[in-house]
């Protein structure tokens, strides 16, 4: 038996019926309802790219994406936005081992907490036998017995646990290192300059904190909060609509969350971070980083962000000024990431690689001259709906 939620999808006039079928008609509704999805991914305009983009892989075949809409904590109560973001994650890899061990390898669903304070599904079939349109089926009933009915396993919670711990952040060097990369470096300054850059006691702020927190979970504590979100009226296993790579300048959407709106930030400028031993960033051989907002939509973790496509990995020249007695300028190809917070809202680091910037006094001359361009102080003015710019921010790590 396969049951479809009746929900809005976020394109007017349009969702997907209820239906209760078994056999080769489930298959069939099931690929109707798929191939309305696909038919909507093509309206980019009105596909939300927030919840509905998700990269799909040449080995695996399409089989919906979902969202699991959760009972939401309270986002001025960090304990309880901690412990829903570490169960969330949880969950989602509970989630993901169940439905490939009941499938017996067949079905594949990666979750993703960037629906905060939902979890987003986007399931897959990894492999056919020429019935695809059946195996879509199977896939999509055992995403929904795991997810509305079966209580996980001791073993399966336990490891999802692990994995949790195992990837807090930020990241450390490891067994034998002294250091981490340079890109390693750069996402950890990231994840602390994100405490600096909110404002205290604003929602993203909480939720900053919140995920860069461990959380001491267990099986039962798992386990009850399930239960509790399935006794929830809001709880619902809902399709949603998959969305093409967006093309094109997104840079001037006005799609921005409620949460960035309410949050303050720091004005643009000059901070630093400290590194110890025991501190919260990690050793590593950056001593300059940049920050600057993404747009508002689509999030940054969907596509490179504007900052990314233009202005990074293509050859730069920066002036050097007194900093160099044999040199008066520079040309790197500067690194660049995209980084965000759930996908309420998405930045930008920009660095130097010390291969190409090998002494602080040409590291710094080069990130002073990003943090001065002209064109990354365009960047921050149109990713903002405010009237502070989202950065840029040059950040010293001492």
């Amino acid at each position: 038996m396969v049951e479809l939620a009746e929900r809005g999808t976020g394109v007017p006039g349009r969702m997907c019926k209820r239906v209760i079928l078994s056999g080769s008609a489930a298959a069939a509704a099931l690929f109707l309802c798929i191939g309305i999805t696909d038919t909507w991914a093509s309206e980019e305009r009105q596909c939300n790219l927030r919840a509905g983009y998700f990269d799909t892989t040449p080995y695996r075949q399409f089989a919906g994406m979902f969202q699991i809409v959760l009972d939401p904590p309270h986002l001025g109560d960090f304990a309880a936005v901690q412990r829903h973001a570490a169960l969330t994650r949880i969950w989602g890899g509970v989630i993901f081992r169940e439905i490939h061990g009941r499938s017996r390898g067949l079905c594949t669903a990666l979750a993703t907490s960037l629906g905060f304070p939902d979890l987003r599904i986007f399931l897959a079939v990894n492999r056919t036998g020429s019935q695809i349109d059946r195996e879509k089926a199977i896939c999509l009933q055992v995403l929904q017995d795991v997810v509305k009915h079966r209580e996980p396993g001791e073993a399966v919670i336990e490891e999802s646990i692990d994995r949790y711990m195992a990837f807090a952040r930020p990241t450390r060097p490891g067994s034998g290192d002294a250091a981490v990369s340079p890109t390693i470096d750069a996402s950890n300054v990231f994840e602390i300059a994100m405490r600096l850059i909110y404002e205290e006691g604003s929602s993203l702020h909480t939720l900053v904190m919140a995920e860069a927190s461990k959380f001491a979970a267990d099986v039962e504590s798992l386990r009850a909060w399930i239960r509790t979100q399935r006794q929830s009226p809001r709880f619902l296993l809902e399709s949603i609509p998959h969305c093409l790579q967006p093309g094109g300048d997104l840079s001037e959407s006005s799609n921005v969350p409620a949460e960035r709106l309410a949050s303050n930030i720091l004005p643009p400028g000059e901070f630093s971070l400290s590194r110890s031993p025991a501190g919260p960033l990690p050793p590593g051989p950056l001593r300059y980083v940049v920050m600057i907002g993404d747009p508002t939509q689509p999030p940054g973790l969907v596509v490179h962000g504007e900052v990314d496509r233009k202005y990074c990995d293509q050859a730069r020249t920066f002036p050097l000024g007194e900093e160099s007695s044999e040199h008066r300028s520079i040309s790197v190809q500067l690194r660049c990431s995209t980084s965000g917070l759930s996908d309420l809202d998405a930045w930008t680091y920009i660095y130097c690689h010390p291969k190409d910037c090998s002494s602080e006094p040409v590291e710094r001359a080069v990130m002073s001259a990003v943090a001065a361009d002209p064109e990354i102080l365009g960047f921050a003015r149109r990713s903002s709906t405010t009237a502070i710019p989202r950065g840029p921010y040059l950040i010293t790590i001492k």
